[in-house]
């Protein structure tokens, strides 16, 4: 999947700006920046919930607009940072709306009844126990769960993540971010915490203020310059113990420069 020179634009004011980059086949691309910089908003484009003001969003090399959105579904699956809570749906019918783009008839049961593919993402993020419990009953971090479940029925090629261990703590964001990364797909994903990204991101976007300004290995961009200049702290980069990729610390704000 890739954009380019996408820009969008909402009531005159430019929040994404000529963005161009490709997502590496089968491998797992991470959006970064600081809070305002156009990360979700970047989801928001490649996932079709909006349009760009300017330039295109390609998959396969097709303008994605293009593509009907039964097939788009089939091939492009997204999990939104926020969800509703008050659905009157169980987990099981829940995941079982992954299934949809893939049923020819009218008339979709939305139970999942005995669809093997439901229970299989069930069980692959350890969610199988709560699959007649009601969606407004769980947690965040059941729900992030549950979402991820539905991302793995519908079977798409292309994966979007829009800060997928939000709500959850340590243990079970490291074991799903390590599930999603075991999936072979074309993944892109927004992320918060810089040293999840570089664990887990083969690819890095950095986005400020609406631009890329950098891409590349984590090991290339997490750099002390890029990070003073980005996010407007200053870090040390060192090697992380356990992966060996790079390891950020962050040392306190950068020293505003001086004037004359």
């Amino acid at each position: 999947m890739a954009l380019r020179r996408a820009s969008w634009t909402v009531d005159g004011t430019p929040v994404l700006r000529e963005v161009t980059f490709t997502a590496p086949a089968g491998r797992t691309t991470g959006l970064i920046g600081p809070n305002g910089s156009g990360k979700t908003s970047l989801i928001s484009l490649l996932a079709r919930w909006t349009r760009p003001t300017s330039g295109r969003v390609l998959l396969d090399g097709v303008d994605a607009g293009s593509v009907p959105l039964r097939e788009f579904a089939r091939r492009v699956a997204a999990l939104e940072q926020h969800t509703a809570t008050e659905l009157d749906l169980t987990v099981r019918q829940v995941v079982a709306m992954g299934r949809v783009p893939h049923s020819r008839r009218l008339g979709f049961d939305l139970d999942g009844g005995d669809d093997p593919v439901v229970a299989r993402a069930l069980a692959r993020v350890g969610a199988a126990g709560l699959a007649d419990r009601h969606w407004h009953t769980l947690s965040g971090g059941e729900r992030q769960k549950v979402q991820v479940a539905r991302v793995l029925a519908q079977e798409p090629r292309v994966l979007l993540l829009d800060e997928l261990a939000n709500h959850l703590d340590p243990a079970a964001g490291l074991r799903l971010l390590d599930l999603v990364r075991g999936l072979g797909l074309t993944t892109i994903g927004s992320f918060h915490d810089l040293n999840l990204a570089a664990m887990f991101c083969d690819h890095l976007v950095v986005l400020h203020r609406g631009r890329v300004v950098a891409e590349g290995t984590p090991r290339q961009v997490l750099t002390p310059a890029l990070l003073g200049e980005v996010y407007g702290v200053e870090a040390v980069v060192d090697d992380h113990p356990a992966t060996g990729g790079p390891l950020v610390v962050m040392c306190g704000a950068a020293r505003e420069k001086e004037e004359g």
